[in-house]
């Protein structure tokens, strides 16, 4: 995602947490923010889910097994 509109936006030291990455819509996001630096927190259910996240050299992103559906899981 090529920053088209020139903005200078730095998300050094800065913590997005995306609710699911594996998606159209969170796999874009997620993409956004670490092009402009930022470290991103995603949560997942499946195992199978994670190849779909976005990875790379530059990139972080740390995830986090949790269906943010269930009440309990998001209390853990």
């Amino acid at each position: 995602m090529a920053n088209q509109n020139n903005y200078k936006h730095d998300f050094s030291n800065k913590i997005v947490v995306v609710t699911s990455d594996t998606g159209a819509l969170g796999s874009a996001i997620t993409k956004a923010f670490l092009e402009f630096n930022g470290t991103v927190i995603s949560s997942y259910v499946n195992d199978m889910e994670i190849g779909q996240t976005q990875t790379g050299s530059k990139m972080t992103v740390h995830l986090v097994k949790a269906n943010l559906t269930n009440e309990t899981e998001v209390k853990n």
